[in-house]
């Protein structure tokens, strides 16, 4: 994931669990990429199905919590379910 993100021309530090801070794209980024490609890793070995793809995404910039997150995914990894998230925008 980390190699997509970075040949897709998305200048960004890339926060992952397993990895840490990675930098993708040029110097000074524009985004900060929360990302956890196994999100329940025990699950996931175990065939319980409540596992999971998460990604959330937010400018970057000196000081940021979690509301300052603008998008995120959350995509089921044994159904296909996904959940999404758009800062701003209505349910629908």
């Amino acid at each position: 994931m980390y190699e997509a993100l970075n040949q897709s021309g998305i200048n960004a530090l890339i926060i992952t669990e397993e990895s840490g801070m990675l930098q993708a794209g040029r110097e000074n980024p524009e985004y900060i990429i929360l990302l956890d490609p196994l999100d329940g890793s025990i699950n996931y070995i175990a065939n319980v199905p409540y596992c999971s793809v998460s990604i959330a995404a937010l400018p970057y910039r000196g000081s940021v919590s979690v509301d300052d997150i603008a998008v995120g995914v959350v995509s089921e990894i044994f159904r296909d379910r996904y959940y999404s998230f758009i800062k701003g925008s209505t349910p629908t």
